[in-house]
């Protein structure tokens, strides 16, 4: 089962390097029974946690002919390689402020973070298509598209957390609340192509059903008054957080279950956008099989169509509805190895709901997608203000496997106070240009308290 089109749905980043980690306060996102070990006050700062994924490398798509020193790009392997990973996504987390402090055998926290999330999924007929190499199209009209294909996302999230400790056992609970920002996805989409008698691609007829929510922000004067339309959504939702660590000798064992909850109700500023009619375009024959890439002329042209008719639509308002952030899952043990090193596992799982696919007769149906990964986490606390700490992650996506995905992470301490911390997970490919995903994160933090020389086994 073949599953390319999106659910109603956002994404939130998974940090397996964090679970490593003694001191970052940011650790506290895998689990709320998390509490830097060392430290009774901290002020999480400015930090950054962006995430890319694409079905295809630079060396999947693009070729050289070092003959006459020509770059192509060939549609048929493509096709090929999107029918096992055709989901391009990217995310990324803005943390603004947070804080923690801990009084005794209690501890509170909060944080607030802005997020921004943009997914595209390949259709199944345009996929299907490349992979047949047009054959069997001659005279034929071929459905490309028939599903929501595109979602972008922006939202803030105010994380209200604490948790307490009973000897060994420590326990951890968050209360999360989500301002929408704005969001825009296709509902439902249309795209069939026609092939004259001699399968070359003649003419497209699309149509389509966006909704856009929260479009005030597009319309501001001034950075100020973007600024302010970005802190005053009306689109509130929820979603809770809940976890556990217990020590026993020398292992930490660990779970927790994140946002439950239904997500983001967007009912304000709601428009939907569908054309007036069914739209043709005409399109120049162009082989596509063998497209050299700087000479696009006749695809722009195409494209420049295609765009011009999402000029003529209607908008209408639209109905509240409900962005799910999916709920996810994280079960973990940690062994320290003496008072510098550790070592563990991380399984980290999420539910997609309401996931859109096509069944093996090409038929659409809506089923939820269990996305998981099984980390192994290495750390070293190698001086009193340097903390490093690697994983090699196996990563499942509901389609296919992806056993290559190293990580590497170091935390410096200046001062005793201020802290530096430098993460980059799920690294695709140590290869540049064959590099498929990545997600990278980078942060600032004080931390106030005892002194951070403690051994790690005085947790």
């Amino acid at each position: 089962m073949a599953c390319i089109a999106l659910a109603i749905s956002v994404s939130a980043q998974n940090s397996p390097i964090l679970f490593g980690s003694t001191y970052i306060p940011q650790k506290n996102n895998i689990n709320p029974a998390f509490y830097p070990s060392d430290n009774t006050f901290y002020i999480s700062l400015i930090g950054f946690n962006p995430e890319l994924h694409m079905p295809l490398s630079n060396n999947d798509i693009f070729y050289e002919d070092k003959t006459n020193n020509t770059h192509y790009m060939n549609l048929w392997d493509m096709g090929e390689k999107l029918k096992k990973d055709n989901n391009l996504f990217f995310n990324t987390d803005i943390h603004l402020i947070g804080f923690g402090i801990r009084l005794h055998n209690l501890f509170v926290s909060f944080s607030a973070t802005t997020n921004i999330d943009f997914h595209f999924g390949a259709p199944t007929g345009l996929v299907s298509l490349l992979a047949n190499k047009f054959e069997g199209m001659a005279g034929k009209e071929y459905s490309v598209v028939e599903s929501n294909i595109v979602q972008a996302t922006a939202y803030n999230t105010f994380a209200f957390g604490g948790g307490y400790t009973l000897g060994d056992l420590t326990l951890g609970a968050r209360l999360k609340l989500h301002n929408g920002i704005c969001d825009f996805h296709s509902d439902d989409t249309r795209f069939d192509l026609s092939f004259d008698e001699d399968g070359k691609l003649t003419t497209a007829i699309i149509a389509y059903d966006f909704t856009a929510t929260g479009s005030q922000l597009f319309h501001q004067n001034t950075y100020g008054d973007v600024i302010k339309a970005f802190f005053s959504g009306k689109n509130w939702g929820y979603s809770f957080d809940i976890g556990a660590k217990y020590k026993w000798n020398m292992f930490e064992f660990s779970a927790s279950i994140l946002d439950l909850g239904k997500g983001i109700h967007w009912k304000n500023d709601i428009i939907r956008l569908t054309p007036h009619d069914r739209t043709y375009v005409t399109f120049e024959e162009t082989d596509f099989g063998h497209v050299v890439v700087d000479n696009w002329d006749s695809i722009g042209k195409s494209i420049d169509a295609i765009l011009d008719t999402l000029q003529t639509s209607d908008s209408t308002a639209g109905q509240p509805y409900w962005t799910s952030i999916p709920t996810k899952l994280n079960f973990g043990v940690m062994a320290n190895i003496g008072s510098i090193f550790r070592a563990g596992v991380l399984f980290h799982g999420e539910f997609d709901k309401n996931i859109s696919c096509f069944d093996k007769s090409g038929n659409p149906v809506e089923k939820t997608l269990f996305r998981n990964s099984t980390s192994l986490v290495f750390a070293a606390n190698l001086y009193n203000w340097l903390e490093v700490m690697a994983t090699f992650a196996v990563v499942k996506d509901g389609n296919r496997t992806d056993w290559f995905n190293p990580g590497l992470g170091i935390n410096i301490s200046l001062a005793k106070r201020l802290q530096i911390y430098a993460l980059a997970n799920y690294v695709s490919s140590l290869r540049r240009s064959d590099i498929k995903s990545t997600n990278f994160q980078v942060g600032l933090n004080l931390m106030f308290g005892s002194g951070l020389a403690k051994v790690i086994n005085n947790d």
